[in-house]
C-alpha cells in the first residue's frame, strides 16, 4: 500500500497518451495568455523576465527562513536575520578575520547580488517590499563593517550603474551573463590591486564560448 502512489504515478506517466504534448501545450498557453508559469519555482515577470521562486516559498518546506533559498521573501524584507543568527555569523567570521590580520593577509568578502535585487522593476506588481525592507545582505554588510580586518565589496551599486548600459543578467535565467560577470570581476580586481601588483584584463582579453550540454 505504501508503494501504491509511486507505482500509480509511474504507470500514468508511462501510459498516458500524448502526455508530453499536453504538458507542453499547457505550459505554453499558461505563460502566453495568463502570464503564469507551469513550474511553481518560476515567476513570470514583466516583459517576460523570469525569476526564481525557490522551494522555500512552498508550504511543504519545513523551515523557509533558514533554507537559504527564500530569495523573494528576502528581497521583500520579510525574513531579516534575527539577533541570534547575526551573532552566529559574527562568531564564525571574527576568528578568521583575526587570523588573517595577524598574518597581514587581507580578508575580502564579495557578495554577488541575485537577479531580483538588480532587476526588481520587472517583478510582478504584487511583490512589494514590506515592513522595514531590511534585507539580509544589508545586515551582513553592516555586521562586517564592525569587524576589524574585513573588507566587503557590495556589487549592487556598480550593477545598478551599469545595467542602463548593458544587460547584466540573463532574462530567462537566474545567473548574470558575461557582461555582469565582467563587472563583478572588475570590481574585485580593482580592490585586489590595493594589495597586489596584478594585471587587470579587459573584455577583449576574454574568449566567450556558448556551450550546451545534454
Amino acid at each position: 500500500l505504501n508503494n501504491f502512489p509511486d507505482k500509480s504515478e509511474k504507470f500514468i506517466n508511462k501510459n498516458f497518451i500524448f502526455r508530453d504534448g499536453v504538458i507542453k501545450s499547457y505550459s505554453y498557453y499558461a505563460a502566453r495568455y495568463f502570464n503564469r508559469s507551469s513550474n511553481p519555482k518560476v515567476i513570470i515577470g514583466k516583459d517576460r523576465w523570469l525569476f526564481y521562486r525557490p522551494e522555500a516559498l512552498q508550504k511543504n518546506m519545513p523551515d523557509p527562513v533558514d533554507s537559504g533559498e527564500n530569495v523573494i521573501d528576502d528581497f521583500c524584507g520579510n525574513i531579516p536575520f534575527d539577533a541570534k543568527q547575526l551573532e552566529q555569523i559574527k562568531n564564525y567570521l571574527v576568528p578568521i578575520a583575526r587570523l588573517l590580520d595577524s598574518r597581514k593577509i587581507p580578508f575580502i568578502i564579495m557578495i554577488a547580488p541575485n537577479k531580483v535585487s538588480v532587476y526588481d522593476e520587472f517583478l510582478p506588481g504584487y511583490y512589494k517590499i514590506q515592513g522595514t525592507g531590511r534585507k539580509r545582505i544589508d545586515q551582513l554588510i553592516d555586521l562586517c563593517g564592525r569587524i576589524k580586518g574585513i573588507h566587503i565589496i557590495d556589487l549592487r551599486k556598480k550593477m545598478m550603474e551599469q545595467k542602463s548600459l548593458n544587460r547584466l543578467y540573463f532574462k530567462s535565467d537566474t545567473h548574470w551573463n558575461w557582461t555582469g560577470a565582467y563587472v563583478a570581476y572588475s570590481e574585485l580586481i580593482d580592490h585586489l590591486l590595493r594589495y597586489n601588483n596584478l594585471k587587470k584584463m579587459v573584455p577583449s582579453d576574454f574568449k566567450y564560448e556558448r556551450r550546451f550540454d545534454n
